[in-house]
């Protein structure tokens, strides 16, 4: 079994948080309706963090999803607009290139309109 972390921003605004969560949670529903096991630190985290208060910080975050991560075979990087700005990502970015785990650059727009 091949499991999919699946890697997105997600710092920014009340309404840029909210946004990128729903774009990482269709995307991760479409990887799960297809058969495969994925799991985005975003779709898990984001209404934990609004209804118990924890910060929405990669520097919060950061052992969870790396930890994580090290224990999945792909990693799928949602390109969401300023992906190539987020600590988070790019620090994700880094750990699988470490880790040697497939990295796959999803395409958001392209995606969107399958």
């Amino acid at each position: 079994m091949s499991v999919i972390y699946v890697a997105s921003p997600y710092t920014g605004t009340t309404q840029e948080r909210q946004l990128r969560f729903e774009a990482v949670q269709h995307y991760t529903a479409h990887l799960i309706r297809s058969g495969k096991v994925a799991f985005s630190p975003i779709v898990h985290s984001h209404d934990l963090s609004i209804v118990h208060n924890l910060p929405g910080t990669f520097d919060f975050w950061q052992n969870y999803c790396l930890d994580l991560l090290t224990i999945c075979d792909e990693m799928h990087l949602l390109t969401l607009p300023e992906w190539e700005k987020s600590v988070g990502v790019l620090a994700e970015v880094q750990h699988a290139i470490e880790m040697e785990i497939d990295l796959t650059y999803i395409d958001y727009k392209t995606y969107k309109r399958v």
